[in-house]
């Protein structure tokens, strides 16, 4: 992650998705690529192939949606994969574009044309951020110390015993 916490971003679905059979894409006539994965592949090269165009400055016919402020904290319906590829981008140039593939045969590109440091945080929610973060690593420090007894310790449960004290 960037230390830029606030980032707005543009998405675009390119034009590489399966077709209407779901699964099927026509490339050229006869020959066809069946299911979806394959469709899947097909949609990531071609939308791989207009990221580079964008990113040349070349100019391509998407259909951009709305721009949309997000955050860490405030995704705006970007799953976990987006969200980490737009915060990760390097937005020394804007507008700066990714991609990254999601279901249903789709690759989506995204466009960063602004970019805000949020430096004033006000200590109520630095407070709750640092108690949250707390508790998290104390949740993962106790689920390594239960795998680490788990994998030393031998113990074995007899079912026969456990069903007759019931």
């Amino acid at each position: 992650m960037t230390e830029k916490s606030t980032k707005t971003a543009e998405a675009a679905s390119s034009a590489t998705r399966a077709g209407p059979l779901r699964g099927l894409r026509v490339i050229d006539a006869g020959n066809m690529i069946a299911g979806p994965l394959a469709a899947t592949q097909l949609a990531e090269k071609e939308g791989l192939a207009a990221l580079e165009k964008l990113k040349k400055g070349e100019p391509l016919a998407l259909k951009w949606s709305a721009p949309q402020t997000v955050t860490l904290q405030k995704r705006q319906g970007l799953h976990a994969e987006a969200a980490q590829a737009v915060f990760g981008a390097d937005t020394a140039k804007l507008p700066a574009y990714i991609g990254t593939p999601v279901s249903q045969g789709r690759f989506v590109i995204y466009r960063v044309t602004k970019v805000k440091d949020v430096v004033d945080t006000n200590p109520e929610q630095r407070k709750a951020l640092a108690k949250q973060l707390t508790q998290m690593i104390g949740q993962e420090q106790y689920i390594a110390y239960l795998a680490s007894l788990r994998e030393h310790a031998d113990v074995k449960i007899d079912k026969k015993k456990l069903d007759q004290g019931s």
